[in-house]
C-alpha cells in the first residue's frame, strides 16, 4: 500500500518547523484528531523518545505508543507506532526555501497491520487520508500565526 503525502509551504525556517513538530506537547494545537498525549520517555537525541497519544479514529477513541525513528534537526523527523493491531509510519522532510525563509514539509504516512490489524489498516490508510492535508494546513496556519 502506497503512503498517504501531503506538502506544505510555511514562512518558517527549517529549524523553527523542526522544533515546533518535534515537541509533542504541540501536537495538539494542529491535529485536530488529538484527544491527549503523554511523553512516555525522552532521550537527549530524540530517537527512541516515546509517545503515548489518544486520538478519534472513525468515531471512536483509540489510544496507542509511538516512538521517534529518526531526529535530523531542520531536515528530518518519524516515528512509527509500537503497539496496537494498526501501526503508522510518519516521516516529516523539511527543505529549505528562499534561503530559508520558507520550509517545504513533506509529511508522509504508511501504516502496518499486524494479526487483525492487516485487514484494518486500509480502513486506518481512508481516514488518514483526510487528516493528513488538514493537519498541514494547520500546522501552517499554527506556526505562521506565531510571526504575527
Amino acid at each position: 500500500m502506497s503512503p498517504i503525502t501531503a506538502l506544505v509551504e510555511i514562512r518558517r525556517s527549517p529549524q523553527d518547523v523542526f522544533v515546533y513538530v518535534a515537541d509533542p506537547t504541540q501536537r495538539s494545537k494542529w491535529q485536530d484528531a488529538l484527544e491527549h498525549i503523554e511523553v512516555v520517555r525522552t532521550t537527549p537525541e530524540g530517537v527512541g523518545t516515546r509517545v503515548r497519544e489518544t486520538r478519534r479514529i472513525q468515531g471512536s477513541s483509540r489510544t496507542f505508543t509511538w516512538e521517534v525513528t529518526e531526529y535530523d534537526p531542520g531536515r528530518r523527523y518519524a516515528l512509527r507506532g509500537i503497539d496496537g493491531p494498526v501501526r503508522a509510519r510518519v516521516r516529516m522532510d523539511l527543505t529549505p526555501v528562499d534561503q530559508g525563509a520558507k520550509t517545504r514539509v513533506s509529511i508522509e504516512i504508511a501504516f502496518d497491520g499486524v494479526g487483525i490489524g492487516k485487514m484494518l489498516a486500509p480502513l486506518a490508510r481512508r481516514g488518514a487520508g483526510k487528516e493528513v492535508s488538514s493537519d498541514g494546513e494547520h500546522l501552517k496556519n499554527q506556526l505562521e500565526a506565531e510571526l504575527t
